[in-house]
C-alpha cells in the first residue's frame, strides 16, 4: 500500500472478492463457510461468515472498506 502510494489518498477503490469454497449465502454480501476442501484448513472458520472476517481483517489493518448490501 505504501509502495503505491494508496494510503490516505482519500480514493475509493471498488473491491471483490471470491471465495472458492462451499459456503452457504445468507445475503448479497454474507456466506457462510460449510466446509473446507482442496486440502485446506483453518480452525475457527467452518460456520462463519466469511465476509464479516474479511472485513474484521481489513478493519485490523485500518483500511476502510465500505460493504454494500
Amino acid at each position: 500500500m505504501q509502495r503505491e502510494n494508496l494510503l490516505n489518498s482519500g480514493i475509493c477503490y471498488p473491491l471483490g472478492f471470491t471465495f472458492s469454497f462451499p459456503c452457504k449465502q445468507e445475503g448479497l454480501a454474507s456466506a457462510r463457510l460449510t466446509a473446507w476442501t482442496k486440502g485446506f484448513s483453518c480452525s475457527g472458520v467452518v460456520n462463519e461468515d466469511v465476509v464479516k472476517l474479511l472485513q474484521e481483517a481489513i478493519n485490523e489493518k485500518v483500511i476502510l472498506i465500505i460493504l454494500n448490501s
